[in-house]
């Protein structure tokens, strides 16, 4: 099988529940782990709902996105997102684990 990333929808709730929305009205069987839609034929995907999804957000809007993140990894910081019911999942977490350059 395949995989297409979608990691615009990775961290964003909203946006995630109405890909699945979507992709459910479209007929079509989703198989998604965090951000990576599975398939086995283009055919089985409704493009027209990833095309959408993809053009959502704009790249400088998520550019923007990973680097607030990314400025607020730190333990404390999750932490409060975590209290605020904002998603700690997305770039910022993954890329908090690796050591920073200097």
């Amino acid at each position: 099988g395949m995989s297409l990333h979608l990691m615009s929808i990775y961290g964003d709730p909203v946006r995630r529940r109405a890909f699945e929305i979507a992709y459910a009205k479209a007929g079509k069987r989703l198989a998604m782990g965090k951000a990576c839609v599975n398939f086995r034929h283009v055919d089985d995907l409704p493009l027209d709902v990833i095309a959408k999804a993809i053009a959502a957000v704009p790249v400088d809007a998520y550019v923007a996105l990973v680097e607030r993140r990314r400025v607020t990894a730190t333990p404390s910081a999750r932490a409060a997102r975590m209290e605020s019911g904002e998603s700690t999942a997305g770039p910022a977490s993954a890329s908090a684990k690796r050591p920073r350059r200097t």
